[in-house]
């Protein structure tokens, strides 16, 4: 029997909560609204700056993506 992996919710929607409880939602609303734990809703919450870190590597590494085999180190 395969264990299934876990997954957390995505950077777009962890800003968007963010945005949301800094706009005076509660983490009560937002569980409702989004579809999970009040106690996720928190934690997202608490960890604001690990999910701008994130988004702006993701932001990075879009780039570096679109470059595709152009992208060459010149060391």
């Amino acid at each position: 029997m395969e264990s299934k992996k876990r997954k957390g919710p995505e950077i777009s929607l962890k800003l968007e909560i963010k945005e949301d409880y800094h706009n005076k939602a509660t983490p009560t609303e937002l569980s409702r609204k989004y579809g999970l734990a009040a106690s996720t809703i928190s934690t997202i919450v608490k960890n604001q700056e690990a999910t701008k870190k994130a988004s702006e590597s993701m932001r990075d590494n879009k780039k570096a993506k679109r470059l595709g085999n152009y992208f060459y180190c010149l060391c």
